[in-house]
């Protein structure tokens, strides 16, 4: 089955908008076996909409719009597909009843602008939308293909692809496909990928292979088989043999998105709190465990010790004078003083030089890292720097990585 994906809204075309979309379903349809030879973007224009819907239809078995589904003049989605395949255009009595009773949930009244949302072509099916007004809508084309709409804001559509299209499609094709990944750090791509080199090019089912986010390297693994039974058979042999060729101290989890949410988990699985003293990360340590739902219940606290007077005042390092700010005694004392401030199990600090310019005669990347627990303090020393442009982001947001990296280590070891 060929898999054809157009994205449609303007803002998507003049960058105002990161185009997520196509890739989350892109990835879904990749674990369904189905091939993706093309992708459009449209803006809001009917007649490049019509083009492009025309194009996908000829050439694949499946075509999946995303946006153009809400209530105002330019969301034409609909209607243009409508017309294009030469569909009656009608309005659903079962979609329209649902409608109003979402407004009188929220003890609102329906727009008037919001009843073009109820109208579909008449042989369509809707995909209902629980967290918005607009359905998803699968059309059946001739020779056994079909066009699916669904919206455009993330939220909305991710819970039609995986409640409904993804399982849709499942049944269609008679087999199973699973994926599963191991998250790993500390390792480059390459150095990870030369370990599993030989079972990556022999592997057929499962396949075997690596992703890179940011610091973070994941080896997905991907089994098909005619039944969820055998296709974890395949994917707990293959997590096996990957385990074997890989050292366990680089792979922190399985199925994790980052190593944040895996480092709350430990800690609230061996009832630990955490506290981050930042400085040349500014923060970032503090708002990525607080993006984990249920961050509450681990983390004390957050010091942006930013200046050297808040360093020594708060922290009460001092050994700025004799040392820097950026040296592997700054990390630790920064750690232990927080570890103390907050009352924490684990503290983890960060002081560097995220550049542009060379600091205190430090290159730009030169970051230390401090790791402090009621009996014992590490520090660790990293060089960042890609040696070209401004690395300041970049060296931020790897610290940080590490940074994370190294107290999730620390929470396992106690």
């Amino acid at each position: 089955m060929i898999c054809e994906i157009i994205c449609v809204g303007t803002e998507l075309l003049t960058g105002k908008t990161i185009n997520t979309n196509a890739s989350y379903i892109a990835k879904k349809m990749m674990m369904l076996g189905i091939n993706m030879y093309h992708q459009t973007v449209v803006g809001d224009n009917t007649e490049r909409l019509t083009e492009a819907v025309k194009r996908a239809v000829d050439r694949s078995d499946l075509v999946i719009t995303c946006g153009g589904l809400g209530s105002t003049y330019d969301d034409m989605t609909k209607e243009t597909v409508c017309k294009t395949l030469g569909k009656d255009f009608v309005l659903n009595k079962d979609v329209e009843k649902e409608l109003h009773e979402y407004f009188k949930r929220q003890n609102r009244v329906m727009p008037e602008s919001n009843i073009k949302q109820t109208y579909m072509p008449s042989d369509a099916t809707p995909i209902p939308n629980e967290n918005g007004t607009a359905c998803g809508i699968i059309i059946p084309l001739e020779d056994n293909k079909q066009l699916i709409m669904v919206p455009g804001p993330p939220k909305e559509m991710k819970p039609m692809i995986d409640g409904t299209v993804v399982p849709m499609l499942m049944k269609k094709s008679g087999f199973v496909i699973l994926g599963r990944s191991l998250n790993t750090l500390g390792l480059g791509e390459s150095a990870l990928a030369e370990k599993i080199r030989d079972l990556s090019i022999s592997s057929q089912n499962p396949t075997v292979a690596t992703y890179v986010k940011d610091m973070q390297v994941d080896i997905r693994i991907t089994a098909k088989a005619e039944n969820e039974e055998k296709a974890t058979a395949l994917l707990d042999e293959y997590e096996e043999k990957v385990r074997k060729l890989v050292p366990q101290e680089y792979i922190f989890g399985v199925d994790y998105d980052n190593i944040e949410e895996r480092l709350v988990e430990v800690l609230k699985e061996k009832g630990l709190k955490i506290a981050s003293a930042e400085s040349c990360t500014g923060g970032f340590i503090s708002k990525r465990i607080t993006d984990i739902s249920g961050a509450s219940s681990v983390f004390e606290c957050g010091v942006c010790s930013y200046g050297c007077n808040i360093k020594e005042k708060l922290l009460g390092v001092d050994t700025i004078s004799e040392y820097g700010a950026v040296s592997k005694e700054t990390a630790a004392e920064m750690a232990q003083g927080v570890l103390a401030l907050s009352g924490a199990d684990i503290a983890v600090s960060t002081t560097g030089n995220a550049g542009p310019d060379v600091m205190e005669g430090k290159a730009v990347g030169l970051v230390y890292i401090g790791v402090a627990t009621k009996n014992k303090t590490e520090t660790f020393e990293y060089s960042l720097a890609l040696g070209r442009g401004n690395q300041r982001n970049n060296v931020r947001t790897n610290a940080s990585t590490l940074a994370l990296y190294n107290a999730y280590k620390a929470a396992v070891n106690l």
